[in-house]
């Protein structure tokens, strides 16, 4: 199994839209990891899963319209900023299709930190704008294969 943690693009600021939906620079930098998965890294999906947030729903629509996963993109809970990762940390377990994560900081650090060092903390792993960290699973470990920061 591989699974891919992605951070939104940039947003609008708040004063702008209290939504903060994609900003035209967030859309340009999630077209651009959608790119380099595609076509240097080669991402097969089975389906993004993605939080309710707007930024997040955006981010995962880009890139799907690139990697076109079988099974599609979905919403779901447990993938908001401040969430517990161990909820995720375990959900994963039972998975076995190729899953892409689209969330948010400090959630998405402290979930690669979770998974790769079996820390809460977000110490390990750096998550700018559309930021996509792709891990395998070897022998109920993860291991971190690459990073792709589109800037």
């Amino acid at each position: 199994m591989f699974l891919y943690l992605v951070r939104h693009g940039s947003t609008v600021p708040d004063e702008i839209d209290p939504d903060r939906p994609l900003s035209e620079l967030g859309k340009a930098e999630a077209q651009k990891t959608a790119e380099i998965l595609a076509q240097e890294k080669q991402v097969g999906l089975d389906r993004i899963i993605h939080s309710g947030k707007i930024r997040a729903r955006q981010t995962a629509e880009i890139i799907a319209e690139m990697l076109e996963p079988s099974q599609g993109i979905m919403e779901s809970d447990g993938l908001f900023p401040n969430d517990p990762p161990a909820v995720w940390g375990r959900r994963i377990q039972d998975i076995r299709d190729n899953v892409m994560l689209v969330g948010h900081l400090p959630f998405m650090p402290n979930l690669s930190s979770l998974l790769l060092a079996n820390s809460g903390d977000d110490s390990h792993v750096e998550f700018q704008p559309a930021t996509a960290l792709g891990l395998k699973r070897e022998n109920k470990r993860w291991k971190k294969l690459w990073q792709v920061i589109p800037r």
